[in-house]
C-alpha cells in the first residue's frame, strides 16, 4: 500500500486570498477553537509577535477594531487587522 503526504503550508490563508483578492495586502489571521479556547490557526507574513497556537484574546488587544468575515470554505473566522 502506498501512503503519500502533502504539506501545504499557510493552506487556509491562501483559500481565502482567492475567494477575497481585495485583503491580498491586509494583514489577516484566521482563528478557530481547540478545546474551549480561540486560538490563531494560521496568519499572514506580514503580522509580527503573533504565532499559531496565540490566544485570540492576546492577539486582538494589539489590533483596534478588526474586521471579521464567517470563512464559509473553512468554517472559522477570518479577521482583518486594521493597526
Amino acid at each position: 500500500m502506498n501512503v503519500a503526504c502533502l504539506i501545504l503550508p499557510n493552506f487556509k490563508i491562501k483559500a481565502e486570498l482567492k475567494r477575497r483578492p481585495h485583503l491580498s495586502k491586509k494583514q489577516i489571521l484566521i482563528s478557530g477553537f481547540v478545546g474551549n479556547k480561540e486560538v490563531v490557526i494560521d496568519h499572514t507574513k506580514n503580522i509580527s509577535g503573533i504565532c499559531k497556537g496565540s490566544l485570540l484574546k492576546d492577539v486582538l488587544v494589539k489590533f483596534k477594531k478588526p474586521r471579521c468575515f464567517l470563512s464559509k470554505m473553512t468554517n472559522t473566522i477570518l479577521m482583518c487587522l486594521i493597526n
